[in-house]
């Protein structure tokens, strides 16, 4: 599943609360959860009045031993392994005398069984109120002529361990545009034929030369 959110300070307060009850009591621990905190508080929610709010975009995985695995693709988060995992890429931690000068987690999961459950309750608690299509969150300037338009990934791009859905969406990320909100839909035979009905017979010219070629290689 995966929808996207602009949390409220209720949301945030609740979800750091989960993280920091979830994350153990060693000092080291505490002193990572009190970072991951701050965090929430000054990049999960908007710094000044006038400001938008952030949008936060929740991916809900299932499968064998999700939870490590996961963790393996993520990477720890204060040993940065460069360019390995995902915050070896696009995170960063940096300790000076004992201190931490710089914490950039990149994407924040849950660490175990226990505590991602409860952790899923909270987002889901605030999902209608906080979540779903975020409409009229961005301030734009006046001349804009705004529009809207969606996007289907299509099926195939989910059936292989591979990187295409992330650059695909990181694609449209570099147009300037925003996203508002994602979905990810089991559409079933009579979904397609509505959705589908208006282009209906320009898929049609186009299948047919696909499968021409394909009865006359066989």
């Amino acid at each position: 599943a995966a929808r996207m959110f602009a949390p409220s300070r209720e949301l945030i307060e609740e979800y750091a609360e989960a993280v920091m009850t979830s994350g153990g009591k060693e000092e080291k621990n505490i002193k990572i959860i009190n970072e991951i905190k701050n965090y929430l508080f000054t990049n999960y929610l908007r710094r000044e009045e006038s400001d938008f709010p952030p949008r936060v975009m929740l991916l809900f995985f299932e499968g064998d031993n999700v939870i490590e695995e996961l963790k393996r693709v993520v990477g720890h988060i204060t040993k940065i392994s460069i360019g390995e995992t995902i915050r070896g890429t696009y995170g960063d931690y940096i300790e000076k005398k004992g201190r931490i000068a710089y914490f950039e987690p990149a994407v924040l999961i849950g660490s175990d069984e226990e505590g991602i459950e409860q952790e899923l309750k909270i987002w889901a608690k605030y999902s209608k109120t906080d979540g779903g299509i975020l409409e009229k969150i961005i301030s734009y300037p006046p001349e804009i002529k705004l529009e809207k338009t969606l996007v289907l990934i299509k099926p195939d791009s989910f059936q292989e361990l591979s990187s295409k859905v992330g650059n695909i969406i990181d694609r449209f990320s570099q147009t300037g545009l925003f996203i508002i909100g994602a979905k990810v839909i089991h559409m079933g035979v009579r979904e397609a034929e509505e959705f589908y009905a208006p282009i209906k017979e320009r898929l049609a010219e186009k299948m047919k030369g696909k499968l021409l070629k394909e009865i006359r290689s066989s």
